[in-house]
């Protein structure tokens, strides 16, 4: 099994969706989607479908899923966060490009900047609430 999820990260690494922001090992889930916008409403209903599908899909063959969750992603990135709803979609992203796999800041280099420090931050706290 730990050769599975390797190849999953690893494909998401190469189609350039590596974050270095930490998240929590909690899944998305279905959440309601009233606090929303409407924009991210959609994201959020295609980005739980695309997940449901990636996991439902073997790993030998899970590319075009992760290519389509990554386009889902890639829309989260461009649209502009108007709720606090819309920030925890983004920080789910973050989460996905990380596999899921939960990261502390001591995971990191030792010299990160200030900076990423607080984006690492402010990423596990939205995933908190």
């Amino acid at each position: 099994m730990a050769a599975a999820n390797n190849s999953t990260s690893s494909t998401r690494r190469s189609i350039g969706l590596t974050a270095s922001l930490p998240f929590l090992s909690a899944a998305p889930g279905p959440e309601p989607v009233a606090d929303h916008s409407p924009d991210f409403a959609v994201l959020r209903t295609l980005f739980d479908e695309a997940i449901a599908v990636e996991r439902a899909t073997p790993v030998a063959s899970r590319d075009a899923a992760l290519n389509r969750t990554r386009a889902i992603v890639d829309r989260i990135l461009a649209t502009k966060s108007e709720t606090l709803e819309d920030l925890r979609l983004k920080a789910l992203a973050v989460a996905w490009c990380r596999d899921f796999e939960p990261v502390t800041l001591a995971s990191f280099d030792h010299d990160m900047s200030l900076d990423l420090r607080l984006a690492v931050s402010i990423v596990s706290d939205l995933l908190l609430i």
